[in-house]
């Protein structure tokens, strides 16, 4: 809220009547939406759509909670992505939704949720029940994100951010960071420790 009175921003905090409220008045999305708690999806699932007709609705910038601003001022007059930057590698980037912004009326966030509905119905044949994380990067995460952006050759800007205390902000030096994007919760299927998935630890 001070990052937003500081830069001269109106803080909105979405809860779930105002969110329902809002799905409301776009019926050909309703489906879709009330669909994951029918169903018993992840209800992270029902964020991300939403953040998205938020964006379409009122346009502005959407920030996850578990993102902190390195700067003051924010301006954009096109469309902004979050752009990680891994370490220990050298500069290695992946587009994100910790962070977004969009005009309003933008048809990217209109025509992503359409994308969104054909790959919820795609995923739930191609994709076993027990795979929740992968299910929900490639419908309503990151995953369908970047696929639908490089389908239709989308042109955005980058907001550039870290993957919080697991990187050493001085790594890149040549990088002005934007924010600060920590481990998320909603998608960590390895309980609450902040941590990274271990590619060669065995499952049991």
């Amino acid at each position: 809220m001070k990052v937003a009175k500081d830069a001269g921003y109106r803080y909105k905090l979405w809860n779930d009547d105002m969110c329902n409220k809002l799905i409301n008045k776009y019926p050909e999305f309703k489906n879709m939406y009330e669909s994951i708690e029918k169903k018993k999806k992840p209800a992270v699932m029902r964020a991300d759509i939403m953040r998205f007709l938020i964006l379409y609705d009122e346009g502005g910038m959407y920030v996850d909670m578990d993102v902190f601003p390195l700067k003051k001022k924010y301006e954009y007059d096109r469309l902004a992505f979050c752009e990680y930057y891994y370490t220990p590698r050298k500069p290695l980037t992946n587009t994100d939704m910790e962070v977004i912004y969009a005009p309003k009326g933008s048809e990217v966030m209109y025509d992503f949720l359409k994308f969104v509905e054909t790959q919820i119905k795609e995923k739930e044949k191609s994709l076993p029940k027990s795979w929740k994380v992968r299910y929900i990067f490639y419908t309503t995460g990151p995953r369908a994100l970047m696929k639908f952006l490089k389908m239709h050759n989308i042109e955005y800007d980058e907001i550039k951010s870290n993957l919080g205390k697991r990187d050493n902000l001085r790594q890149f030096k040549g990088v002005d960071y934007d924010v600060i994007s920590y481990f998320s919760m909603s998608y960590n299927p390895h309980g609450d420790k902040n941590v990274g998935y271990d590619k060669k630890k065995k499952k049991k």
